[in-house]
């Protein structure tokens, strides 16, 4: 009873409302081993599960933030969730608000001041309130982290710090929303104030983001470089070198290209960002080196490990050809991979895309209705300039195409029967020897599907 008497008289002793050096301490501790710790713990396992579930689209140019790809966002919110309510609960238990006690005779110093003006006197908290605005962002609420990290500057405004973190996170929520002018003002006042040198990798890395949302890819690559030297995990480096990979082929650089794939390759990442990095090599390649660069394309199409990627193994080839201007080579190969292709995602749609856009500028339209109309089906940004562009010649070719297949069909047959009866028994033979084998290839591949849904229904 009387352990229970004085365990009360602490806590009340400890409370909120009082704003001692015993009650700072108090709190600052309970808040960081009780609530937070459990509230960090879950935040840590958030990202791990967001990085484990990001899907990159490698033949785009890579969000800088895995929350930037808009398939991820909602991977982790469990654990965000709680980290979010872990904050919340630390800062309602143990936010201290009340003003100290002045004591008699105290003079009133500058720095006396700026003590008496703070607006949290707890030392640990705004960890909390970190806490839950970087969990928002992680979650893909970022609004309501803007709103979180606003309010964070204003309750410390006192601390310039805490302020220019405050700041950088509020661009990145901006920079996620395309508020780009809010975020362009933010990072203006953060920058018109001194950046402390502990909040350098976290300045690069926003406005790197920034800079790269807008497709100001030049301004972005001296932030890039120095956001990527500074990263230290593994696979978001090894990600972020592609990431730089890509910006120094979309600026002309090839060399520095090449170099940040090649290290992309010597980090051990996963297969596919590897298999990536090696398919973007050949794009960057010297032109002089186009045969082997070809010979070891195909080298890759013959490798088991690549069956799931001959889409994009075909597709870089056909760009080797495309670049010496053999389009015939280049339509070949598009072809080939597009039959080959066993995933019917965006990385066959960019390549129905550029085999459509060729037979469109060689005036085939059969063959661009062809592929355009599949390419609508498979690429992801409907509000694309690119995708309207395709709907439309889609459109208009599917009228063409019928009147254009009419007149060909009667060209066809009047040159067939001016032909020699002889010369045009062996075209006819060689029409219905084609009907065979197309039919033959329907029923093997039917033969397949079939066989392969049988194997998935038994497991």
């Amino acid at each position: 009873m009387l352990m229970a008497v004085w365990a009360a008289m602490i806590v009340a002793g400890c409370s909120t409302k009082k704003n001692t050096s015993n009650t700072r301490f108090y709190h600052a501790f309970t808040a960081r081993y009780n609530t937070y710790y459990n509230g960090h713990e879950a935040y840590k396992q958030g990202l791990l599960d967001l990085e484990a579930a990001n899907k990159d689209n490698y033949m785009e140019v890579l969000p800088y933030f895995p929350i930037g790809n808009k398939k991820t966002a909602g991977s982790g919110a469990g654990n965000f969730d709680r980290a979010i309510e872990k904050a919340q609960k630390a800062i309602k238990q143990h936010s201290i608000k009340k003003k100290p006690v002045r004591k008699p005779g105290q003079k009133k110093t500058e720095k006396m001041i700026r003590w008496f003006a703070k607006k949290e006197y707890n030392p640990f908290i705004h960890n909390a309130w970190f806490m839950m605005g970087r969990a928002q962002f992680q979650k893909g609420e970022f609004l309501e982290a803007a709103s979180t990290f606003s309010y964070i500057s204003r309750l410390y405004s006192g601390e310039p710090d805490m302020v220019a973190e405050a700041r950088l996170w509020m661009a990145r929520c901006y920079t996620e929303l395309e508020w780009f002018y809010d975020a362009e003002d933010v990072l203006t006042k953060a920058a018109r104030d001194s950046m402390p040198r502990k909040l350098a990798t976290e300045r690069h890395a926003t406005y790197s983001n920034f800079l790269l949302k807008q497709g100001r890819f030049e301004e972005a690559l001296p932030y890039l470089e120095e956001a990527v030297r500074k990263e230290k995990t593994g696979k978001q480096r090894a990600r972020h070198h592609f990431l730089l990979g890509q910006i120094y082929q979309l600026t002309g650089d090839h060399a520095s290209a090449y170099k940040a794939y090649s290290k992309v390759i010597r980090s051990n990442p996963p297969y596919e960002l590897e298999f990536n990095a090696r398919i973007r090599q050949t794009e960057v390649a010297s032109g002089r080196e186009s045969e082997r660069v070809v010979k070891r394309l195909k080298a890759m199409a013959r490798s088991p490990k690549n069956e799931n990627y001959l889409e994009q193994v075909y597709y870089a080839i056909g760009n080797v050809y495309l670049a010496k201007k053999d389009t015939a080579e280049a339509i070949k190969n598009y072809e080939t991979g597009a039959e080959k292709s066993t995933r019917n995602g965006v990385e066959k749609g960019l390549l129905l895309l550029q085999l459509g856009d060729i037979y469109w500028v060689k005036a085939d339209y059969s063959n661009a209705q062809r592929c355009y109309a599949e390419v609508i089906g498979l690429l992801e940004d409907k509000k694309s300039d690119r995708y309207k562009t395709v709907s439309h010649r889609s459109e208009v070719l599917d009228e063409l195409v019928t009147h254009a297949e009419a007149v060909e069909l009667q060209d066809s047959l009047q040159r067939l029967a001016a032909m020699p009866e002889e010369e045009r028994l062996k075209v006819i033979e060689k029409i219905i020897e084609q009907v065979k084998e197309e039919e033959e290839k329907a029923r093997k591949d039917a033969e397949y599907a079939a066989r392969m849904e049988r194997r998935e229904n038994a497991l």
